[in-house]
């Protein structure tokens, strides 16, 4: 840890707050307008009430833990540690078995994806979202009808088992190296 009064620590300290005092209102409006879409369907609201409201509720809890809870630091290894688990082991394979098994049920679908040849409309339906429509060019028919004599291989559902196993192993693997690392060893004197 660098003294209180070193240069080097100063500098660190002024780049660190320049760069939350500029990012703060990014990840608010971004948070914002996630919640908004959620609850209310659009990304923004005409109440500056209640976007103060929200505002005030995403920044109070932050705030208060790190007022009253001595031990940010510790807290802040805790949660690094569960987000690199999440997107070291857990979500790309999941997102890989996901792909698989779209390939094993449905190869057509699965060769569209994997050419990642098309568009995808939200349809509106009052208030909300509802499920995504995926759209082809029409120089893709020929080719999407080609595809369509595919059908699910019962090879492609047998490969898809062992595969699923040990991805499903890797997790878990990935799972008990972000536990283990916190549980103390005991002195071997």
């Amino acid at each position: 840890m660098l003294e209180a009064d070193n240069p080097i620590a100063i500098f660190v300290r002024l780049c660190v707050f320049f760069h939350l005092f500029t990012i703060m209102a990014l990840i608010f409006a971004n948070e914002r307008a996630l919640i908004f879409l959620l609850i209310y369907g659009k990304q923004e609201i005409e109440s500056n009430k209640i976007t103060y409201a929200l505002n005030l509720a995403l920044l109070i809890p932050g705030l208060l833990l790190s007022v009253f809870y001595p031990a940010i630091g510790e807290l802040a290894g805790y949660l690094a540690s569960i987000s690199g688990f999440l997107c070291i082991y857990a979500m790309p394979s999941i997102v890989y078995m996901k792909q698989k098994h779209i390939e094993a049920n449905n190869p057509k679908l699965g060769r569209i994806l994997a050419e990642n040849r098309f568009k995808v409309l939200a349809i509106r339906e009052g208030q909300g979202f509802h499920a995504p429509e995926i759209v082809f060019d029409d120089e893709d028919q020929e080719k999407l009808d080609d595809l369509g004599k595919m059908s699910a291989s019962e090879d492609l559902r047998k490969k898809f088992k062992p595969l699923a196993v040990l991805l499903c192993c890797l997790i878990v693997y990935g799972f008990m190296i972000i536990t283990l690392q916190y549980i103390p060893l005991k002195d071997s004197k």
